[in-house]
């Protein structure tokens, strides 16, 4: 694995990721105009691993009030309520913060999840969406050590989910990828359904799908021209992918982590870009 040329990569990429950035601030304008619906819009969680304890931070998007405790299941047969740390405030919308660490008995892998609502009302392609909740689950490979990957800082993920480019009724949700624990990750993104029931993925005129080749720490979901106004759910998954020391095939790769990003996109008509081909429904691509 050349780390060198990663470390000078990350340089070069620094300047366009950067601009990138600041273009897509434009957007989080969308979100500041107060709105009377009230309930959750999204939500995601990141993890650092260090030999068989995880500090998890769960992040919720919420239009509202702040919620002062959030409910955790480990997948180890633990389910723990956890107190509100702190909260991120915008106009409209609040980031509530929760932290808590958890130490497993045993290596393994372990699925970590929670359920959080209801969601706000109007979701266009959840039905009665304010009646349906939020259920969140993500994956974390714990090791013993002294084994290499013991010690884990998993997907970071530098801009939160207000942010997003359009481009000619094409909308992009970036996911720009931090720097973590100093391991060679490969990070891979892949479009997944919004977690909470009666989800269908929006019309598009061209698709929904994702784009892995910008460069190794930036992906993004791409809805290729809504044709709707409205507020729309839609979530993608990042994993953290690196080589399998176990193995001699220096191609095969192990999954450490995964990283779901699931969120609200507010379309306006300013948005919508007419075209003379007929719209089609968006599909699952593999």
């Amino acid at each position: 694995m050349n780390y060198h040329f990663l470390w000078v990569r990350t340089f070069q990429l620094n300047q366009y990721l950067y601009m990138r950035y600041l273009m897509s601030l434009v957007i989080a304008i969308f979100w500041m105009v107060p709105c009377s619906s009230q309930g959750t819009l999204g939500g995601e969680m990141r993890f650092f691993i260090h030999y068989q304890e995880i500090d998890a931070r769960f992040m919720i998007y919420r239009e509202g009030e702040s919620k002062g405790s959030l409910v955790v299941d480990w997948g180890d047969s633990t389910i723990e309520t956890l107190d509100w740390i702190e909260s991120i405030v915008y106009p409209s919308v609040i980031i509530d913060i929760y932290n808590k660490k958890h130490t497993y008995s045993e290596p393994g892998s372990y699925a970590i999840s929670f359920v959080d609502g209801p969601l706000i009302s109007g979701v266009a392609n959840i039905e009665n969406s304010n009646e349906k909740y939020l259920n969140l689950v993500d994956t974390v490979v714990v090791y013993a050590p002294p084994h290499e990957y013991s010690f884990n800082e998993g997907i970071i993920l530098d801009n939160n989910q207000l942010i997003f480019d359009v481009d000619d009724g094409v909308i992009k949700l970036p996911a720009i990828i931090g720097w973590g624990n100093g391991f060679p990750d490969y990070t891979e993104m892949v479009k997944v359904p919004y977690p909470a029931p009666g989800f269908t993925y929006p019309e598009a005129t061209n698709g929904i799908y994702t784009n892995n080749q910008e460069s190794p720490f930036y992906s993004e979901l791409v809805w290729d021209r809504p044709v709707e106004p409205g507020i729309y759910a839609l979530a993608f998954k990042m994993r953290e992918l690196v080589p399998n020391i176990d193995t001699p095939d220096p191609n095969d790769t192990i999954m450490l982590s995964t990283y779901t990003r699931a969120m609200m996109v507010d379309v306006d008509s300013s948005m919508i870009v007419s075209i003379s081909i007929p719209s089609f429904p968006a599909v699952e691509l593999e």
